[in-house]
């Protein structure tokens, strides 16, 4: 019988034929074929692996993850400082298609107008922004169910129809002349 205080050659009893090996405990081999998964040693039945256990998921749940998807969006968005966070709302801008850009998160004010919001994304983006002249292509705002925000409403009043965290899609329209 090997001595635990011997070379580091002798730590693994079935390395070198050590007769302690057989009154010992069999190796965990021998134990997996013995034991199958589903049983444990003291026999048992232990349900599944692959049957976890289900997350209930309920409007408590789903307002937790809105509220998370806001905090997130908050660390992320660019705007002008200028804004106290009191005052802040916070939407994802989708820009339109030919800058080929990445939505981005912003925050505005909530006391300014919707016309007032695009002339920042188009600051901040560098987009083309003509909406002062008459009879050219205008930059408007729409909620992402397609809703076009009207210019001259002041954000706070639409957090109704689009509360602060949501989507919004800026694109360009040119007016019908009548």
């Amino acid at each position: 019988v090997s001595h635990p205080l011997l070379l580091s050659s002798h730590r693994h009893q079935e390395d070198h034929g050590c007769e302690a090996i057989q009154g010992g405990a069999a190796p965990l081999s021998l134990r997996r074929q013995h034991y199958p998964k589903d049983k444990s040693p003291s026999g048992e039945t232990r349900p599944p692996a692959t049957a976890a256990k289900k997350v209930l998921r309920g409007a408590r749940s789903e307002s937790t993850s809105i509220k998370v998807a806001l905090m997130k969006m908050k660390m992320k968005a660019v705007g002008p400082s200028s804004v106290p966070e009191s005052e802040r709302v916070y939407y994802e801008v989708e820009l339109p298609e030919e800058y080929r850009l990445p939505k981005k998160p912003m925050f505005f004010s909530k006391e300014w107008s919707v016309g007032k919001a695009v002339d920042v994304i188009a600051e901040t983006f560098r987009l083309r922004n003509e909406n002062h002249r008459q009879h050219s292509q205008k930059l408007l705002l729409y909620s992402m169910s397609g809703e076009s925000l009207a210019m001259s409403k002041p954000l706070h009043s639409l957090l109704d129809v689009l509360p602060s965290g949501s989507g919004t899609r800026l694109e360009y329209e040119i007016p019908t002349n009548e």
